[in-house]
């Protein structure tokens, strides 16, 4: 038996080394419900190799005989081919790895999910920085800082390596912080938004207000929700000297 048994339970053990025992353990006259390590027990006690038990369930369940009513079998073969996608999605992501900017975007790559990416690096020897259970004082003061200047949630989350979701908490349980981080988002998109349409409007100094939505369509529709007022004052049918706005 080339199969070894160490990896079943103690009790389990005697009866994976004699075959006799592990039949007579494990056989039934009518399917009967069984523990699954008296399954494997007899699989270590029969096969050579795992491979040659898969070879052969997987030849028994495409038989017009075994296919369409054997649910145990059906159901060993669909944790089979499981465990063959898991495989292939493990060594997607130790090819992904070394390619990629972290952990997280590696994982996302290969269909898994960052725990699990983490697990596997770290058993192939790659360094893991894993996330902070709590954070720190400093930590804190940095993130508030950064918030209260409307920094983005998911930058601030992978500069400081902690959740989107401790970010979050902090915004809903600081009110006057969320109020500065809203308030600064729109300072700054303002700012970026006015910015982008003035040169937009340099750059195309003849063009009509039509003309301009087309070339700008998120740009404006932000204006028009946000700062209506500006825009509608810098529209060049609106212009008395045709002089380019200033921002």
């Amino acid at each position: 038996m080339a199969l070894l048994p160490q990896y079943l339970p103690p009790e389990l053990q005697a009866i994976a080394c004699d075959p006799a025992a592990t039949f007579e353990s494990s056989a039934r006259a009518a399917p009967r419900p069984q523990h699954p390590g008296k399954h494997l027990a007899l699989v270590c006690s029969t096969y050579a190799s795992w491979s040659d038990f898969e070879a052969d369930l997987r030849a028994a369940s495409s038989t017009p005989n075994g296919a369409g009513h054997n649910t145990a079998q059906r159901s060993i073969v669909v944790c089979l081919e499981e465990r063959s996608s898991l495989e292939n999605k493990h060594a997607r992501f130790l090819e992904l790895l070394p390619f990629s900017s972290s952990v997280s975007a590696a994982s996302q790559l290969a269909q898994v999910s960052v725990n699990t990416g983490l697990r596997w690096a770290s058993q192939a020897g790659h360094a893991v920085k894993r996330r902070p259970k709590s954070l720190n004082t400093d930590a804190l003061t940095a993130i508030r800082v950064r918030l209260a200047e409307g920094e983005d949630r998911r930058e601030i989350a992978e500069a400081f390596q902690v959740s989107l979701v401790s970010i979050n908490r902090l915004l809903s349980t600081e009110v006057d912080l969320r109020s500065a981080w809203r308030a600064a988002r729109h300072r700054n998109q303002l700012q970026l938004r006015r910015g982008r349409f003035s040169d937009l409007l340099a750059r195309y100094g003849n063009a009509t207000a039509s003309r301009l939505r087309e070339l700008s369509p998120a740009d404006w529709v932000w204006l028009y929700r946000h700062d209506r007022e500006w825009l509608q004052s810098h529209l060049p049918a609106l212009w008395a000297d045709g002089t380019p706005p200033t921002r």
